[in-house]
């Protein structure tokens, strides 16, 4: 049972690839992105590489991000709003 606790923790809110397409879709550099979640550039580099599970915390901020752009219709934010609704933390 702590194992799959432990799985649960490790699960991302969006995926690797989900959060490069939006951060490309939204015109940002890794370091932008950095600067705007006000972490480090290795932590986006660990996200968009798969080494780091991104927090449901972050996928909200850039989820905000998305919206803020007017990219609202886009299917990675879809994506992004599927997942929340369904309850996945």
């Amino acid at each position: 049972m702590l194992s799959e606790l432990n799985t649960e923790r490790k699960k991302s809110a969006m995926t690797p690839e989900e959060l490069r397409q939006i951060r490309l879709r939204l015109g940002l550099s890794q370091m932008e992105l950095a600067e705007r979640l006000g972490v480090s550039i290795s932590t986006v580099l660990s996200w968009e590489k798969g080494r780091r599970a991104i927090s449901h915390v972050v996928a909200l901020a850039i989820r905000c991000m998305v919206e803020h752009a007017g990219l609202v219709d886009s299917k990675l934010l879809r994506v992004a709003n599927t997942k929340r609704r369904k309850g996945l933390k």
